[in-house]
């Protein structure tokens, strides 16, 4: 219950995204296949088995000082493209 984790996620130090990204629901995807070829679990296969409905109930756990950085490396290397850019084109 996404609710209930809500409210015990310290959520001055998190946010909580749902997970949309191709690249993230292709690696949650595989994390819970992986677990499922190595433990046998069955929570695990009927997760999977259910995938379009129990994908909704997932949520990605982001740190926000980890995503104020990866917004920075972003930003760093775009300007550094554009410098690139302008550079070849002068």
């Amino acid at each position: 219950d996404i609710g209930r984790f809500e409210q015990r996620c310290n959520l001055g130090m998190v946010e909580l995204e749902p997970v949309a990204a191709k690249d993230d629901v292709q690696t949650l995807k595989a994390m819970i296949q992986a677990h499922a070829d190595l433990t046998g679990s069955k929570k695990a296969a009927s997760i999977l088995q259910a995938w379009g409905t129990m994908l909704p109930k997932f949520v990605k756990v982001m740190p926000v000082d980890y995503k104020r950085v990866l917004a920075e490396r972003k930003a760093a290397l775009a300007k550094g493209h554009a410098h690139k850019k302008e550079a070849v084109t002068h």
